[in-house]
Formats: C-alpha cells, structure tokens, sequence
C-alpha cells in the first residue's frame, strides 16, 4: 500500500541519523503490518459504514473493476479533488474526506484513530526515511493534517 501524500507546506524535522534541520515535502504511508491488526479494527469499521452509506445513496455497489471505490460527489457541495498521481493506489484525499463528513459515524474519532495509527512510527515516514511523530504531525497546518488524514483512509481503502 505505499502511497504518498504531497505535503502543501513542507514540515521541518530533525533527522534521527544526522540531526540535520530538514524540510519533508512528502508523507509515505505504508500498509500496517500484523501487529496493528487491533487499531485497524476500528477504521475498517468506520470506513464501510461510511461507504455501505454512499452506496446507499447511490443505490448501488460504487467500487471499480479493481476494487476501489468510485465516489459520486455533487459537484455544487463538495470541493475539488487534488490531483491525485494516477499510479498511486487509493481514492482522492479530498473525496474521501467528503465521502466520510457526509456519513452518520463519529468523524472526530475516526481522526482520532487514523491520527494514531500515522504517528505510530510504523506507517508514515516522513520523505520515506522518518517516522511521523504526533509532535511533528502537529506542525502541520489544518489543510495538511485532514488529507494526509484522507490520504491514509483512502489507501486503507484500496489496500482492504
């Protein structure tokens, strides 16, 4: 599941092997490993109920051929979607995240999970090399923080 998430305001750090200032200009997600089959639990579960609804609402299945879902989104409430790179696997940070406030699930603790399980030290890495901290993942502006919080949901999604 490696995905990146362009970061739209760099985030400076301290590298662990130098401590060398460094500015990250992008978060690599990576697929959690066995070990945190327990805090994936409760993001799977909010993410089908959040997709059960929208297909609800769709009247209908809304996955692709392979497996990801495929989103409706009136076009006069939501925002645009980034750009996403057409190579990486996962559905669009800003759809997703638009796909998750519309459905009836505690948006601010499924935040609270995703938000743990990124600052773990075992999924996200900042520029691929440093693990993303809770203090670091806090330097982030708002915009940041929620789709790099999309990003994850949207990955988790192909990778499921």
């Amino acid at each position: 599941m490696a995905t990146r998430y362009i970061l739209k305001k760099p985030i400076s750090y301290a590298d662990t092997g130098t401590g060398t200032m460094r500015d990250a200009t992008f978060v690599e997600l990576r697929e959690p490993t066995g070990k945190l089959v327990l805090e994936c639990a409760p993001i799977r579960q909010f993410l089908v109920q959040a997709l059960d609804q929208a297909e609800s609402r769709q009247g209908g299945e809304i996955e692709n051929d392979d497996g990801i879902p495929v989103i409706e989104v009136d076009e006069q409430e939501a925002p645009p979607p980034e750009s996403p790179d057409p190579t990486e696997p996962g559905v669009d940070p800003t759809t997703m995240l638009y796909l998750l406030s519309r459905a009836d699930i505690d948006l601010g603790k499924l935040y609270a999970h995703v938000r743990a399980m990124l600052c773990n030290g075992q999924v996200a890495f900042l520029d691929g090399e440093q693990p993303l901290t809770l203090p670091l993942y806090e330097t982030m502006g708002r915009q940041d923080a929620e789709l790099l919080i999309g990003a994850y949901c949207g990955a988790f999604f192909a990778s499921s």
